[in-house]
């Protein structure tokens, strides 16, 4: 058993002749540590009874005589067997924890052992299981070859064996590698690709990065357009100075005439006036007109009031007249300057939309534009549904601008004092 260091240990022992017969007298025990000079022990035997023989001792070694590692330790006696021995005393081990060892093997039992497996989980089938598997270790670990193969493959396995080749291995190695090494671009293009370029640049017009068929239709789509083509109509009058009478020569309303168009002149003109001038309108005339022989399918006396605002404008000299709404259907807004567009006149550019902010109570609306200082407008219907927004823009408002193109923002402080987008886009200035 361990022999605790540095701590008091009492030694029995017996003194004998070489016969083997007990050999009377007092005996002197040596203690020698660490392989240092030996030296009397520090207590004396004391002879032990009981023992039936008269020649038992006993030795209790101090604490500093077991203070080493080894201790030897010798009895000897005149006429007796010299008795020799070496003990080694371990340092770790102390009576406090002996007594811990002594309590845990009073403590386990075989039912704390069962209690603890099945608390992990061990069962008796589990135990089955593992006697089975003990049974195919022994089983393969004593085939000759040690190998399976004299247990043989299942069908399925047999399958898969047989369908595994070097060449399928080789192709498994191709899938592991980096695909960058699998490309077979290597900067240039294939024979097809090269080809099938060839035939697109020999197919298509491409004129400054554009492909020639969607140029093409961008220019049908804008002369499509009502909102991207500004209706003109044109006409050469002349003035009779003697009779004082005004004759308007043959009109002719080119591009992008509407039937918004055809109500705003009959809206400003109000009754016919004149009559007699040659109208020609585009062919065929927007859905909803009756027929005439004026042409293009407007009635004569649609016509008539056309040429009555011709003529009635004539006096102005030869000249181009565009007829258009400040703002278009896409935001843009196209004002000539040195003009005022106020909303008492009717002119005033007009955003709507129902998806706005509620602008009852709106603080302020302001239109700003680039390079200019910004204009204030006002709510023209607010609430519910629809609402209307409308800018008066004086004459000089800007007429420091050059003419062209610049984006503009529209702007509204609600009631509440937050500031929100109304709307955003070009403004052309004539």
């Amino acid at each position: 058993m361990p022999i605790p260091k540095n701590s008091p240990l009492t030694l029995v022992f017996r003194m004998t002749d070489a016969t083997g017969a007990d050999k009377t007298g007092t005996p002197t025990v040596r203690i020698a540590k660490n392989g240092a000079a030996a030296t009397v022990a520090t207590n004396a035997p004391v002879a032990q009874t009981g023992f039936g023989s008269a020649s038992v001792w006993a030795v209790t070694l101090t604490a500093d005589e077991t203070n080493g590692a080894p201790v030897a330790f010798e009895a000897s006696l005149s006429g007796a067997v010299t008795i020799f021995d070496t003990i080694y005393p371990e340092g770790d081990y102390t009576g406090a924890r002996a007594l811990n060892l002594d309590r845990l093997d009073a403590a386990t039992s075989q039912s704390d052992v069962q209690a603890g497996l099945t608390a992990q989980g061990y069962t008796a089938g589990r135990a089955a299981f593992l006697d089975t598997l003990n049974g195919l270790v022994a089983a393969v670990w004593g085939y000759a070859g040690r190998t399976l193969a004299v247990f043989g493959d299942s069908t399925g396995v047999t399958t898969l064996l047989g369908r595994l080749t070097i060449t399928r291995a080789g192709n498994l190695d191709l899938i592991d590698r980096a695909l960058s090494t699998l490309s077979t671009y290597a900067g240039g293009d294939t024979p097809g690709t090269a080809t099938l370029l060839t035939r697109i640049a020999s197919a298509l017009t491409i004129t400054a990065g554009r492909v020639g068929l969607i140029t093409e239709y961008d220019r049908a789509k804008n002369a499509a357009s009502p909102a991207e083509v500004s209706p003109t109509i044109a006409f050469s009058p002349t003035i009779n100075p003697t009779a004082v009478t005004v004759n308007p020569a043959p009109v002719t309303v080119q591009g992008g005439y509407t039937p918004q168009l055809h109500s705003a002149i009959l809206a400003a003109i109000g009754t016919p006036q004149q009559s007699g001038a040659a109208v020609t309108l585009p062919s065929p005339a927007p859905a909803g007109y009756g027929g005439g022989s004026s042409g293009g399918g407007l009635s004569d006396d649609a016509a008539a009031q056309i040429a009555a605002t011709l003529a009635a404008v004539s006096v102005l000299g030869s000249g181009r007249v565009v007829v258009l709404s400040p703002v278009l259907t896409n935001g843009d807004v196209k004002l000539a300057r040195g003009f005022d567009y106020f909303l008492a006149d009717g002119l005033a550019p007009k955003w709507s939309s129902d998806n706005w902010a509620d602008l009852t109570g709106a603080q302020a609306v302001v239109l700003t534009v680039e390079g200019a200082a910004p204009v204030s407008g006002a709510v023209v219907a607010a609430g519910s549904g629809v609402q209307t927004v409308a800018v008066d823009v004086a004459r000089d408002a800007f007429q420091g601008l050059a003419p062209g193109g610049r984006g503009y923002r529209l702007e509204a402080t609600l009631a509440n004092g937050h500031r929100v987008p109304l709307a955003a886009a070009t403004i052309q200035l004539g």
